[in-house]
């Protein structure tokens, strides 16, 4: 098994990149404490949905770069800001970030493309799956952590396989409907 160092690893990020992917997870605390009006949804939001947006996004990077592609996150300052404003109509909009990935010496077939965008939902759901260990050993607060890593994993990883643009179920239903219909089960 090849050894990967940590600075090896830390090559991976740009310093634009960490700072969009901190933006993400802080930006979506605040969209959902703002949208219900909760200091608690901040911290959900800080606890569940924004890792399991980072990891998501995280997920495509790392698959597209184990496929040879250059790959970043980058964040879209205005949508961020877009969506804190509209989260004051009490429904939070948090679609402000992607990764986008490219192979400089030759097109990617539909395949890779396919396998890049299918591993975002499939960390989420991989998440919410392990959260169900929490969830099943009951208790008051396992029993809360459980069903909120489950719910805001299996809706990050349903929303993202709506098929429709720029969501990644789009590409993935043009690529293989079977795959896309996996991670609707």
């Amino acid at each position: 098994m090849k050894e990967i160092s940590m600075t090896a690893v830390a090559n991976r990020f740009s310093s634009s990149e960490i700072y969009g992917l901190s933006m993400a997870l802080i930006g979506i605390s605040l969209a959902f404490a703002i949208a219900e009006r909760s200091l608690e949804m901040f911290f959900v939001g800080l606890l569940f949905f924004g890792p399991g947006f980072v990891l998501h996004e995280l997920g495509h990077k790392f698959t597209a770069q184990a496929h040879g592609c250059h790959a970043e996150f980058r964040i879209f300052p205005l949508l961020l800001g877009l969506s804190i404003l509209v989260s004051f109509t009490g429904f939070a909009f948090v679609l402000f970030g992607a990764v986008y990935f490219s192979h400089e010496e030759e097109g990617l077939s539909d395949e890779v493309v396919g396998r890049v965008l299918m591993s975002g939902p499939l960390v989420n759901i991989g998440l919410a799956g392990a959260f169900l260990l929490p969830l099943l050993a009951g208790g008051p607060i396992l029993g809360w952590i459980g069903f909120l890593g489950v719910f805001a994993n299996a809706f990050i990883a349903a929303f993202n396989l709506i098929p429709c643009p720029p969501l990644d179920g789009y590409g993935i239903f043009k690529w293989n409907k079977a795959y896309w219909a996996f991670g609707l089960l």
